[in-house]
């Protein structure tokens, strides 16, 4: 991950040599049988298949709770998001400081043309939930070539998101 790119404020990773488990198995195994090995290796573990209910259910719960933007992205912590892209009419930065999903502050610097101050821009996408169909919503409501002589919304969201 390019570290320029994002900048949390949660929790920082802790960094650990990485091995392969083969070399420090007593004889080689292969996958099926270290699958094996593992499995009979845990007490209590018998193999089940899920009835249609259960699999039913279990994608409802995925389907309504963990698959959704609030519980992916709603409760993330502080981070900053750095996007850089030359584009044919100008390079343009972003920085958008993002908490619990919502864009809290916005700020776009680079080389570019435009006719009005970014900041009633930048205040329109402050308090916006992170995500495509969001900013859509908002930068739909005013004209980006003012601000980005050149532009146009699909170009500016996936430079956003993408």
């Amino acid at each position: 991950m390019d570290e320029e790119k994002f900048t949390s404020k949660g929790f920082r990773s802790v960094r650990s040599r990485v091995t392969n488990i083969l070399p420090h198995l007593p004889v080689k195994l292969s996958m099926a049988e270290f699958i094996a090995a593992l499995r009979d290796s845990l007490s209590g573990t018998e193999r089940r298949y899920l009835t249609p209910d259960e699999a039913g259910a279990i994608g409802t719960l995925r389907d309504t709770k963990y698959a959704t933007w609030e519980w992916n992205w709603g409760e993330s912590p502080e981070y900053t998001e750095r996007k850089v892209r030359r584009f044919p009419w100008g390079k343009v930065e972003a920085l958008l400081n993002v908490k619990n999903g919502i864009i809290a502050d916005a700020r776009f610097f680079g080389d570019f043309f435009g006719v009005e101050s970014r900041d009633e821009l930048e205040g329109l996408l402050a308090g916006s939930p992170f995500r495509k169909e969001d900013l859509r919503d908002r930068l739909s409501t005013v004209q980006l070539d003012r601000f980005f002589r050149g532009t146009d919304l699909e170009e500016f969201l996936a430079f956003l998101i993408g």
